[in-house]
């Protein structure tokens, strides 16, 4: 099978213009990568929990290094409600059993995972370019992304799931004689987020093309049959229920705009990126030569969609981002070796230049989208102390500072649980029992009463029961737990009849 780096990379020497473009767009790169690590890194060092999903994930990976089963029945208390596959779970867990329960160690996991990503996208443009600082270039544009920078301080799996759907890919770009080695990768990644199917499938789609037929066939089948046996053993040792949490555990409203929303910022925040992808992907459709970069940035172009979930974030749309720079870069590379229009290059080279540096000066320390800083710090250890002070059996929004405290929850995901499998009458009959020893919420019950939507979250009769058999403890001015909830010593006279 032929490589498709063959051709690409015997292309006449660059000009010396097109180098010092090159330089120039090198260091604003550089530039920008090193404004946002120093902007993320500080927030990594944070107690507490930066993300809903980091307490989750936290608690989770605990199980796992326990040994507990990690899809049990939701349907029943506690419910445990595990919105990804194993895989970045079970990685955790290797974390928590050389540091203790923690967020550092994790989010660190993450970060590095990310940095071995932008290798990967430096190691397959510096193949397709034949120029090694090409390669970094873009690599060090990627980790600056604004979208990518949201996500790989927090411990969560999404650029885990992304680092090794881009393995896969490079591995099966730089060998195709040898596309097997790709298959694992792409199975781990499906395993640890059920939406990273785009560079499987671009692979796929590139083999149809080069009519590799029976290749394709056979890549096909080895990539059906591992994630089949995978499946089976993780639904029979894990409790059951995987398949629940990763298809019906997910039945939130869907809105078209959402996801619209997510592309036009991802889009804008790097538009000179997107549009260097856009233009390359459209004159190799045009001239009917597809590159592989290509077919994954269409592919990824029908996932992002995944993100009209009124749950999701950009996190649904980190695998586009990468195909959309992976694009520009080839886009640049073809750009970089042309003899023609060294003025237009040079234009090109300084308004991504220009964006490159824009961003990095005008990156905050404290992005609008998370829930909580540093600034919280001292309200977050009393409410974090209050839980590991009192009861055992615990509802909180906080999942993070259950797991810090060692403790049960009594549900995780719990502000829509009722999407999840744990019913009304099961959670009523808790609550009425005044079974939950503390609630922890992110906002009062008149609060929740007043701004949730119909259908989702607690129902009207748990927020009576809170409010009939509990009473208001402590307040803090923690993001995740702003109010706690203790049993009344004697039921509060019942007026709802």
């Amino acid at each position: 099978m032929t490589s498709e780096f063959s051709a690409a990379t015997r292309r006449a020497p660059a000009s010396r213009s097109a180098k010092l473009a090159l330089l120039l767009l090198f260091a604003g790169a550089a530039v920008a990568m090193v404004c946002t690590l120093l902007a993320r890194l500080p927030l990594m060092k944070s107690p507490y929990q930066l993300d809903s999903v980091e307490g989750d994930m936290i608690y989770v990976s605990s199980l796992a290094e326990q040994g507990r089963l990690l899809y049990p029945n939701p349907n029943e208390i506690p419910s445990i409600f595990n919105a990804y596959g194993p895989v970045t779970d079970y990685l955790m867990s290797l974390v928590l059993r050389a540091q203790g329960i923690g967020f550092a160690g994790s989010r660190a996991l993450v970060l590095a995972w990310t940095v071995a990503t932008a290798a990967l996208i430096a190691v397959y443009l510096a193949e397709y370019s034949g120029c090694l600082l090409l390669g970094i270039t873009f690599a060090m544009a990627w980790l600056a992304n604004l979208h990518v920078s949201s996500w790989f301080y927090l411990a969560r799996v999404d650029l885990i799931g992304i680092g090794l759907s881009t393995a896969g890919l490079v591995l099966f770009a730089l060998r195709p004689q040898k596309w097997y080695w790709s298959v694992p990768f792409f199975v781990a990644a499906w395993f640890t987020k059920i939406t990273l199917i785009a560079a499987a499938i671009a692979c796929f789609t590139y083999l149809i093309y080069q009519r590799k037929y029976r290749v394709a066939a056979y890549y096909a089948a080895s990539g059906l049959g591992l994630g089949l046996c995978a499946l089976w053993a993780v639904e029979h040792y894990l409790g059951g229920w995987y398949l629940f949490d990763m298809f019906m555990g997910h039945r939130n409203p869907y809105h078209l705009s959402r996801a619209l929303h997510f592309i036009g910022s991802s889009a804008l925040h790097a538009w000179p990126f997107v549009a260097l992808s856009v233009i390359y992907a459209a004159v190799c459709l045009y001239t009917r030569r597809f590159s592989l970069p290509v077919v994954y940035l269409l592919a990824c172009s029908l996932t992002a969609f995944s993100s009209t979930s009124v749950t999701a974030d950009t996190n649904h749309l980190l695998e586009w981002i990468t195909a959309a720079y992976l694009c520009a870069g080839a886009a640049y590379a073809d750009f970089f070796r042309s003899s023609r229009f060294p003025s237009v290059r040079l234009l090109c080279t300084l308004i991504v230049t220009a964006s490159l540096m824009l961003e990095a000066a005008t990156l905050k320390f404290h992005e609008a989208r998370m829930e909580s800083d540093l600034q919280l710090g001292t309200e977050c250890s009393r409410a974090y102390s209050f839980i590991r002070d009192h009861g055992n059996a615990i509802l909180s929004d906080d999942i993070g500072a259950v797991a810090l405290a060692g403790k049960q929850p009594l549900a995780v995901d719990i502000d829509e649980y009722r999407y999840h499998g744990l019913s009304d009458e099961v959670l009523d009959n808790l609550l009425r029992n005044r079974g939950a020893d503390v609630i922890a919420l992110r906002k009062t019950v008149e609060e929740i009463k007043t701004t949730r939507e119909r259908g989702r979250g607690w129902s009207t009769e748990a927020l009576d029961l809170i409010q009939r058999n509990y009473q208001v403890s402590a307040t803090f001015n923690c993001a995740d737990i702003s109010v706690v909830y203790e049993p009344r010593r004697s039921p509060a006279p019942d007026t709802t009849h």
